[in-house]
């Protein structure tokens, strides 16, 4: 009896958090620059240019050859039910050798305290600015949109980029 007891006490301490969003980023996503043949001074000082002209950075450590800059980028979706949403996030470059260590995270899309759902009905978030990116439609379009960050700054690492604008699939 003391064994269900404890197995009754066990499920319904599991179940107290159905429903609720949870309140941190899950995701995190890297990727890793090749700069064959540019010295790693040479990668961190056009990895701070590139970080200084698109993001708002908030360390740079030559040293250890960390940047780390915050950003804001639109929801890739033309569809109405994500229109208004933006994913936020946190861009760590690590600069190693000749290559340039990529690592996003504290990923969240911010959202605003009313959208038109999936269902197009409205939806309300209470004291939910941003949440985290965890279904499976929010991540894949999370992913298309880091990898066309990752994939300017390495064409501005070697020298062929163009302005960063017209995120893809952002009615842009």
């Amino acid at each position: 009896m003391k064994k269900l007891f404890l197995l009754f006490l066990l499920i319904v301490a599991s179940c107290a958090g159905v429903g609720k969003l949870p309140q941190k980023p899950v995701l995190a996503i890297m990727n890793v620059i090749n700069v064959p043949g540019m010295a790693k001074e040479r990668i961190f000082n056009k990895s701070v240019e590139w970080a200084a002209t698109y993001l708002q950075t908030e360390n740079v450590d030559a040293k250890s050859g960390v940047i780390l800059a915050k950003g804001e980028v639109c929801y890739p979706s033309r569809n109405k039910d994500r229109g208004q949403h933006t994913i936020v996030f946190t861009m760590k470059n690590i600069i190693r050798d000749n290559r340039n260590e990529v690592t996003f995270t504290d990923l969240m899309l911010k959202v605003p305290a009313q959208y038109i759902s999936e269902a197009y009905t409205v939806q309300e978030y209470k004291d939910y600015k941003y949440i985290p990116v965890v279904s499976e439609r929010d991540i894949e379009a999370t992913r298309v949109v880091l990898q066309y960050i990752v994939n300017n700054l390495a064409d501005y690492l070697k020298g062929s980029a163009g302005p960063l604008t017209g995120f893809p699939s952002c009615g842009t």
